[in-house]
């Protein structure tokens, strides 16, 4: 996305509470404060969200599983602070908060639809410009991209799949939905 200025920014890469490297590299250069990312519940968020707070928090031998824990909480906006509001914060209770995040929002084949969807609902544009043309770009920029990083296995029959379930009705689309017997289905399935 870029701003008025003509700057590139990532709308996902909101800034939480910072945590700061202890490690010795052995090198006397001072590296600025790491900010950990923020998550607001969209499922496009969460894949960034989950691999940046997994590298900076999670993988850090040297913190305790309830400074993960707060740090977690730290980072969370309020629709995912709901999924784990019932958990108390204890030393064995992390993974337990951790695990339920990742079964509420790590759903690639949701995110996919959602993403298919988003480039197919885009408004029109009724005006030449470049901010408009940017605004274009941008979107379908991002969510190609997004759709790549899925490793779709077949991409093309599963864009066909999403476009021509949204021609059924909503109850045969409901009746369907829990059949999810493959993460990505084909439009032959």
């Amino acid at each position: 996305m870029v701003d008025d200025d003509g700057v590139t920014v990532n709308p996902t890469a909101q800034v939480g509470p910072v945590i700061a490297c202890t490690e010795s590299s052995g090198s006397n250069v001072q590296l600025p404060k790491i900010p950990l990312p923020t998550f607001d519940g969209r499922l496009q968020s969460w894949p960034d969200f989950r691999d940046r707070f997994s590298i900076l928090v999670g993988q850090r031998p040297h913190l305790s599983n309830i400074e993960q824990f707060y740090y977690l909480l730290g980072c969370l906006q309020t629709g995912p602070t709901d999924v784990v509001k019932g958990i108390t914060v204890s030393e064995t209770t992390y993974d337990l908060a951790w695990s339920a995040l990742v079964q509420r929002y790590d759903q690639p084949r949701q995110l996919a639809t959602n993403l298919v969807n988003e480039m197919l609902n885009a408004p029109s544009s009724h005006q030449e410009s470049p901010a408009e043309l940017i605004k274009f770009l941008n979107l379908f920029c991002e969510n190609i991209a997004m759709l790549k990083s899925l490793n779709i296995p077949d991409l093309g029959s599963f864009l066909k799949f999403v476009i021509s379930i949204q021609c059924l009705p909503s109850t045969s689309r409901r009746l369907y939905e829990p059949n999810k017997r493959l993460d990505f289905p084909t439009v032959d399935s």
